[in-house]
């Protein structure tokens, strides 16, 4: 007698004889018109602008004869969070980027979109 390959998975004998019917999902037959309630799926394909993350940069601020001074700031880019430190130094002060937190210590900070916070 020759051996038969052995069939793994729920259901898998009773899919090969016929007896389970495929998923619902899988049956495109149950597909209603949209005249009858059925899903409009016509937007598919299009991309739909998601508002755009903030990450908090972390910014040093170098001033002769001074400590570095180091600046958290929720921006949604880093040009941005440089801007905005830039804004605020005088010319005598070089703005560099440092780095970036992660989303808990933004959230124990509780930094606001457009803060700037002393770290």
């Amino acid at each position: 007698m020759a051996a038969s390959p052995r069939l793994t998975g729920r259901g898998t004998a009773e899919r090969a004889r016929g007896n389970i019917r495929p998923h619902r999902a899988c049956n495109r037959s149950t597909r209603r018109p949209l005249a009858e309630g059925g899903a409009d799926h016509s937007d598919r394909g299009r991309s739909v602008s998601k508002p755009k993350k903030h990450t908090a940069h972390l910014i040093a601020v170098h001033q002769k004869r001074e400590g570095v001074r180091v600046y958290a700031v929720l921006a949604q880019s880093a040009t941005a969070a440089l801007a905005q430190v830039a804004e605020m130094a005088t010319d005598d002060m070089q703005v560099e980027l440092t780095g970036s937190l992660g989303r808990d210590l933004v959230r124990r900070l509780g930094l606001k979109p457009g803060e700037m916070r002393l770290v």
